[in-house]
């Protein structure tokens, strides 16, 4: 049992009398997301919120984790924010446990991933591996059978929704170079070969109409029961 030192009484006290005031505020920001036990972490921070009569808020790690809530982006999340009925793997268990297969969507294996030892040694030993990337790198060289070129940030239409919920769009500001293409644009072929339903997208402009309607109605809770 950890014993609480003078800074974090004096912590604690603090935010106890800004709570009080209505005023308190407890963030979690990127360091927290990307820690393991960062659902305990949220609980936590929630039983010590509700002690100390604080909000709580989370900083997201990266410009649109919001969306990818929004979108449906994540294993455990359906269009709309809402619980998947099943949930999907996640990336340390589809590398913890070796698909036959890899889909990398703009990601350097050597450095953008928690383990790199792992990642490489999981995709080295797949059957085959598609990266979409926007720029080569001898780590994707290592482990990709294909490399299929999308267009960068600044080359592409999309929207990003921030930590207020506030959706930002934003217009390709150049033409993408060689032969390559918006990221959207890709995945629609893609699904097009394979038959997929709903592939048939005109312009990101329809996919953002569609995930607006699936997300109508949904508000942010940092509440986290």
């Amino acid at each position: 049992q950890a014993a609480p030192a003078d800074a974090h009484k004096e912590a604690a006290e603090r935010l106890k009398a800004a709570g009080e005031k209505g005023v308190g505020s407890i963030l979690l920001g990127g360091l927290a997301t990307a820690h393991p036990d960062y659902t305990l972490l949220k609980a936590l921070v929630q039983v010590i919120a509700d002690a100390t009569k604080a909000q709580t808020g989370f900083l997201p790690a990266a410009a649109n984790s919001v969306g990818a809530y929004l979108a449906g982006a994540l294993p455990h999340v359906a269009p709309g924010a809402t619980l998947a009925e099943s949930a999907g793997l996640t990336v340390s268990g589809m590398l913890e446990d070796p698909r036959k297969a890899y889909l990398l969507w703009g990601i350097e294996p050597a450095y953008d991933l928690g383990n790199p030892a792992q990642s490489l040694k999981a995709l080295d030993g797949a059957n085959f591996v598609v990266a979409c990337t926007a720029h080569r790198s001898p780590s994707l060289e290592q482990v990709a059978d294909v490399m299929l070129p999308i267009a960068a940030f600044a080359e592409t239409s999309g929207t990003l929704v921030n930590a207020a919920v506030t959706w930002q769009s934003f217009r390709g500001a150049v033409v993408p170079q060689g032969d390559a293409r918006p990221g959207w644009k890709l995945l629609r072929v893609l699904g097009n070969l394979m038959d997929l339903p709903g592939f048939d997208y005109s312009s990101s402009s329809d996919v953002l109409a569609e995930v607006q309607g699936l997300c109508e109605g949904a508000k942010p809770d940092n509440n986290p029961r």
